[in-house]
C-alpha cells in the first residue's frame, strides 16, 4: 500500500518479494552456465544458448605426463575460450588422477565441433591416449 508517497507492505511481504526476486536472479545467472562432465562416449552432442558459457570437464592426470589438447583449432565466429584448468583429486594422494575443465563462450549461433586429444606434449608424432568430441549446437537467444 501506497501512503504518504511511501510504499508500505503488511506482514513482511516486502521482505518476501525481494528474496524472491534474488533468489529468481542467482537461479538465471546459474542456468546460463552448464558443465559437462566425465563423459564415457567418444563423441557427445550439447546445446547451448549463444551468450552462455559452459565447460567441458575431462578425465586426467597431470603426473603421466598426458595433458588435453584441441586437436584442432575452434571455430572463432562460433567459440571463444576462456579457461583451461587442472583440477587435482580432492583425496590429495600422490599420483591420483584429476580433472581438465575447459570453459568456452558461445558467442553466435550455429553448429561446430570442439574435438580434444590426451598427449604427452613431447611425444611428436604419436596417436593420441584418448580422443573426445563434441558436437555443439548454438542456439540464438
Amino acid at each position: 500500500m501506497f501512503r504518504n508517497g511511501k510504499l508500505k507492505m503488511k506482514n513482511g511481504k516486502l521482505k518476501r518479494v525481494f528474496l524472491l526476486l534474488a533468489f529468481l536472479f542467482v537461479n538465471v545467472s546459474e542456468a546460463n552456465a552448464q558443465t559437462i562432465s566425465n563423459f564415457a562416449e567418444p563423441i557427445m552432442k550439447i546445446s547451448v544458448r549463444k551468450g552462455n558459457t559452459f565447460s567441458v570437464r575431462l578425465d586426467a592426470n597431470a603426473t603421466t605426463g598426458y595433458t588435453w589438447r584441441l586437436a584442432k583449432p575452434l571455430d572463432a565466429k562460433l567459440l571463444h575460450l576462456l579457461a583451461s584448468d587442472y583440477e587435482a583429486n580432492p583425496g590429495g594422494l600422490m599420483g591420483a588422477g584429476g580433472f581438465e575443465i575447459w570453459t568456452f563462450d558461445a558467442v553466435n549461433a550455429g553448429v561446430t565441433d570442439i574435438s580434444f586429444e590426451y598427449i604427452r606434449p613431447w611425444e611428436e608424432n604419436s596417436v593420441p591416449a584418448k580422443q573426445k568430441l563434441i558436437k555443439v549446437n548454438i542456439s540464438g537467444y
